[in-house]
């Protein structure tokens, strides 16, 4: 499987798909644009490259639009806040990298994941009870649980720290109920795909991870 979604075919053959669908069911233009960049953008992070910051800008940059519109109000905010990180990635990746590769992998300790974890569950009470009392959008807490994941999981990868996929995996096989609730049919494609590359790429970052420890054990050898 994991040779099938690496191969470039699988992601042309994967867009193809988008687009059949949302012509099917006539879905509007922009719906299915960004779903072609936002799964491009999620392949080429799972092949850690840095081209994968210009897909995901305007991706999500136009996400902002597409979810005021459906009334997914928590999902328009992390869409700003996600551009506003792939940004900050982009210079983050490139100020770090190593001549022409990208940077280390990074991981957390224990304790620096409970940290993190206490934190986005506080924030999702919160955020739910805001977005069902204040701004009565559809789908409040599974809305606000997909926007904590993906907030926290998109400056987790801007710092380029492994555990960003598992968020990921979360995040988009609930945001596969979402959108699907919402109408948002090649979305329903995306998110689906992009939870099977999110896996992926954990397997990647985790082998290449391996690969960079090895290398600074014969450096150090040597």
């Amino acid at each position: 499987m994991g040779k099938i979604l690496r191969h470039p075919l699988f992601i042309i053959c994967a867009s193809l798909l988008a687009v059949i669908v949302g012509w099917m069911v006539h879905s509007p233009i922009l719906d299915i644009i960004v779903s072609v960049f936002g799964m491009v953008h999620v392949w080429l992070l799972m092949k850690e490259k840095m081209a994968n910051f210009i897909f995901g800008i305007l991706a999500f940059g136009s996400y902002v639009y597409i979810y005021i519109s459906s009334g997914l109000n928590a999902m328009a905010v992390v869409a700003f806040v996600q551009t506003a990180f792939l940004i900050y990635g982009w210079y983050f990746w490139t100020k770090n990298k190593k001549g022409n590769e990208v940077p280390a992998t990074n991981r957390f300790t224990r304790k620096q994941l409970m940290f993190w974890a206490t934190g986005m569950g506080v924030a999702w009470i919160l955020w739910g009870l805001l977005e069902k009392y204040v701004f009565h959008g559809s789908l409040p807490f599974l809305n606000s649980l997909t926007a904590v994941l993906s907030l926290t999981a998109e400056y987790w990868l801007s710092r380029k720290y492994l555990e960003n996929w598992h968020l990921w995996i979360i995040a988009d096989a609930i945001a596969v109920l979402t959108v699907f609730l919402s109408g948002l049919y090649p979305m329903v494609i995306l998110m689906g795909i992009n939870t099977l590359l999110s896996i992926q790429g954990l397997r990647e970052w985790r082998a290449n991870e391996g690969k960079e420890m090895n290398k600074e054990k014969i450096t150090q050898f040597v």
